[in-house]
């Protein structure tokens, strides 16, 4: 963006798995701010009830939360299809989500985020 210098990119895995409780997550997004991206994979993403989730599988979404203007923002995507647009989600709604499928994210999920230093 023009007439912003930006710090460095943070890349940061964070354990998600069976140990994980829903209370660190709830922690972790009552946190984040608006600098910072959180990717995890949602494992019940469309999945039909006849069918069982999978690790990193083909029918849960690849799914990235934002913070814009204090509203919760997803975009999903999964084997060429994503998302067109940012949709809002609730705080708890997230939360039940991320605890839901911690067990199917390769025992981790990333943040994201580029700081800026000087406007």
């Amino acid at each position: 963006m023009k007439g912003i210098e930006y710090g460095p990119k943070i890349n940061k895995e964070i354990t998600l798995n069976e140990k994980t409780t829903k209370g660190e997550i709830k922690s972790l997004v009552s946190t984040m701010g608006n600098k910072i991206i959180l990717n995890f994979y949602d494992a019940f993403h469309n999945l039909h009830p006849t069918e069982k989730p999978w690790a990193l599988g083909d029918s849960g979404a690849f799914t990235d939360v934002r913070i814009d203007n204090e509203k919760i923002k997803v975009k999903r995507g999964n084997h060429g299809w994503m998302d067109k647009e940012w949709f809002e989600i609730s705080k708890t709604e997230l939360i039940d989500i991320i605890f839901k499928s911690r067990n199917f994210n390769g025992g981790k999920m990333r943040i994201e985020s580029r700081v800026a230093r000087k406007i």
